[in-house]
């Protein structure tokens, strides 16, 4: 029997029967089954034909009922069609029942919504015809105003409602009734009002409480027939009110709030005294004791009149025009007679004026909306005189503080006129700023303030700055004039060639530097004060006076000081180096054997800039000192180039010395700080090494005087090593130094070596020398090519 089941074999799709016979029986040995297994194939292939006949014969049976089942579906899919389009039917018969009853519906909801409009009309025209019938009934009644009052505001209320329907004649009668009414009833109230509260005449009568109670509910009456009646109610209360004012105080003039006022020329005459200015403020005593006396009878207005605050606007508004005639008779009395009305100087009457006018702001303040109600009757007369004696004062202060400045020589005081700021990176440079600018600017800050607080923020103050313009050109002038000039009388000039015209020079004493210093920092601080000022006068002048306070012309008239200022210093201290130059052309180039180390020229160039450096140092600050160094350069250097082109006959003994006085050294200070700044520069380097480069580069670099164990420690700490390291590294340093002849030990003993002629002088003397250095440094620059070319 083969040792596998071949019936695997049968089965599987790439089945080959002579590799199975191969398989089964590889040799003849085992042929000997051979029978048997034919037999069992025979079996095999039986049993595999029964099987196909049984499930072709099932699947002949499985084919008819599938195909009456499918006989079946097909009938009953039909059946349920049927059914869905009845459905359908029947919900279209539905939807179209619906929209018939939806129909029908909204036909009666537009029938309900047009009878109630229908009805609520009907009522409210009733309601109107029987409001406007009661009001008819008791419009005749003056003691039924409350009443009256009802039946307006309800009257007005429903005629709301048929404002479209004007056009039916129904709803026109009723509308013309009811103004017929309205207007009977406002003649009635306003003859009331009249009536009880009575003329001028009856002023001093105390009104009855019946009466009161009359015109309160009358005020509602006013109220509900509109603004109209209400206006016409105030104009004929502050008619009164004013008439009484003026026959107390006289003078009736203008125009009043609906009415005209008049008093006769025997009341006026009466009341003479009232009208001079200084007893005016008798007429604020009288209306505040007025408005306390009536305070019962105003009480009975609605609050929303605001009767007190009305009758204040009609009481400015008749003060104002009383005060703008007094102050016209007072101008006509001083052309004509030449001495005022109350014979007072112009100094009290501007007291005074500013004292009425704080009083009528604080009054102002209270009444709110009659914010310079009285108070605009001034600005004519304040500009004529309160500025006319702001302009005296000023200008007087502008002379005395000029005088002053002539009288100190135009230079600061020590303490008070010294104003510190940075300089560079070290110490602090001192700039002057004269007396006399801060004083002036001062008074006029005074002056801004109290004509802004206490008197005018209109076209006073608009009239103020322009005088503040006007001292301020003035100082700028009075500053201009002390500053030296040049033979043709500027600031500036081109200079002339050198050994040419001397009309560009200027020639500055020691005392003229620190009065051009002085000028300078003045100017400045007088340009941003302006500044400053233009600032504060925008914001206290009125918003559409703001564009006639301008000060830009003023800052740029201290601007062009400070720039006249700096022309000032370059052409003095080129006035100075022309000396040289000259010196520099007339000295014999070819008559030169032997070089030295400079020419006397140039000692002359260094004597000056050495000799102004601690001055300008000392009185301009940083921004302008390197300013004026690059200006002097810019005009010198150029003078210096040409005064070369003009040299004649230069040997090659004069060449070479002019190339060793154009490679002059710097100053000595300069030579120092390179030194100390070439250790620190060696220090970093070392720094930079790695440890076992660390004691060769150390040797190296450093200077010997620099050398020690201690600073080698030190440098040791500064690169964070270890203990080990440390140790090895300061044995090795030990040897090499040793084997280097000891100078590490000289080094450690003899320390540090300090520049014997700097530590002679202070930091002042650097800062001082700098200017010389920058200039040095500028022409050598610019010197090279030069050189070379020749």
């Amino acid at each position: 029997m083969p040792s596998r089941k071949p019936v695997d074999m049968f089965d599987s799709e790439v089945f080959d029967p002579t590799k199975l016979i191969n398989q089964l029986y590889p040799d003849e040995a085992s042929l000997t089954d051979l029978d048997k297994f034919v037999t069992v194939l025979e079996k095999k292939i039986q049993h595999l034909d029964q099987e196909r006949f049984n499930a072709v014969r099932s699947q002949g049976g499985a084919h008819a009922r599938a195909r009456q089942d499918l006989t079946v579906a097909h009938g009953q899919i039909e059946e349920l069609f049927t059914k869905i389009r009845d459905i359908q039917r029947k919900s279209e018969e539905s939807e179209v029942t619906v929209q018939e009853v939806c129909q029908d519906i909204k036909k009666l909801d537009y029938a309900k919504k047009h009878l109630m409009k229908s009805i609520t009309a009907l009522r409210r025209l009733a309601m109107l015809m029987a409001a406007v019938t009661d009001l008819e009934a008791s419009c005749d009644s003056r003691d039924q105003y409350r009443k009256c009052a009802n039946h307006v505001e309800a009257a007005h209320q429903l005629m709301e409602c048929f404002q479209q329907y004007e056009a039916i004649p129904k709803v026109r009668s009723i509308a013309l009734r009811l103004a017929a009414v309205e207007a009977r009833l406002q003649y009635a109230v306003l003859d009331d009002f009249k009536i009880l509260i009575g003329g001028p005449a009856n002023d001093g009568l105390k009104m009855p409480p019946e009466n009161l109670e009359r015109l309160a509910t009358a005020c509602l009456v006013v109220d509900v027939l509109g603004k109209e009646v209400q206006d016409q109610v105030m104009d004929w209360l502050c008619s009164r009110e004013m008439s009484i004012y003026q026959s107390a105080f006289g003078g009736a003039v203008g125009m009043m709030v609906g009415a005209t006022a008049t008093a006769t020329a025997a009341a006026a005459a009466a009341d003479a005294h009232a009208t001079r200015l200084d007893k005016f403020e008798q007429r604020f005593g009288w209306f505040r004791e007025r408005l306390k006396e009536k305070r019962e009878v105003w009480g009975l207005f609605p609050p929303h009149w605001r009767v007190p605050q009305m009758l204040c606007l009609a009481f400015c508004k008749i003060t104002k025009a009383h005060l703008k005639r007094i102050l016209s008779e007072d101008d006509d009395s001083d052309a004509g007679g030449g001495g005022g009305a109350d014979s007072m100087s112009a100094t009290e009457a501007r007291r005074r004026l500013e004292k009425f006018r704080a009083r009528v702001k604080a009054e102002q303040q209270q009444a709110g909306t009659a914010v310079a109600r009285i108070s605009e009757a001034f600005e004519g007369v304040l500009v004529q005189y309160y500025v006319d004696q702001e302009e005296r004062e000023l200008l007087g202060a502008l002379d005395g503080a000029v005088r002053e400045e002539v009288e100190r020589r135009w230079l600061p005081d020590e303490e008070e006129g010294t104003r510190t700021s940075p300089a560079g990176g070290h110490g602090c440079c001192r700039t002057r700023v004269l007396q006399s600018a801060k004083k002036i600017f001062f008074r006029i800050r005074a002056s801004l303030t109290r004509c802004s607080e206490d008197v005018s923020r209109g076209p006073t103050l608009v009239a103020l700055a322009q005088l503040f313009r006007r001292v301020l050109s003035g100082y700028a002038a009075e500053l201009m004039r002390r500053l030296p000039k040049t033979a043709a009388g500027g600031t500036s000039a081109n200079p002339a060639v050198v050994g040419g015209s001397t009309h560009w020079y200027v020639r500055l004493s020691e005392e003229d530097e620190r009065v051009v210093c002085c000028l300078l920092a003045t100017a400045e601080f007088c340009r941003d004060e302006t500044k400053g000022l233009a600032g504060a006068l925008a914001k206290a002048v009125e918003p559409h006076f703001a564009d006639r306070v301008d000060c830009g012309e003023v800052e740029n008239a201290f601007v062009g000081l400070a720039t006249a200022c700096m022309n000032v210093l370059v052409l003095g201290i080129n006035t100075r180096l022309d000396g040289p130059l000259l010196k520099m052309t007339k000295m014999k180039w070819d008559a030169i054997k032997a070089t030295g180390d400079k020419s006397p020229f140039v000692a002359a160039i260094r004597k000056v800039l050495l000799d102004c450096a601690p001055r300008l140092g000392a009185g301009l600050e940083a921004a302008n000192l390197s300013s004026l160094c690059d200006k002097v350069a810019r005009m010198f250097v150029p003078r210096l180039r040409e005064a070369i082109f003009r040299l004649r006959r230069v040997a090659d003994g004069g060449m070479m010395q002019l190339a060793i006085d154009m490679d002059a050294d710097l100053p000595a200070f300069t030579t120092y700080v390179e030194r100390e700044m070439g250790h620190v520069v060696a220090l970093v380097k070392v720094l930079q090494s790695r440890p076992e480069q660390l004691v060769d580069n150390y040797l190296l670099l450093m200077p010997p005087a620099a050398q020690s164990l201690m600073e080698f420690q030190r440098l040791c700490d500064l690169k964070a090593l270890n203990r080990k390291q440390q140790s090895d590294l300061l044995g090795c340093y030990q040897l090499k130094a040793g084997q280097l002849g000891g100078r590490a030990g000289g080094g450690e003993a003899g320390g540090g070596t300090k520049h014997p002629s700097m530590m002679t002088h202070g930091s002042r003397t650097l800062c001082n020398s700098s200017l010389v250095l920058l200039m040095l440094q500028l022409l050598l620059i610019l010197l090279l090519p030069m050189y070379l070319l020749l």
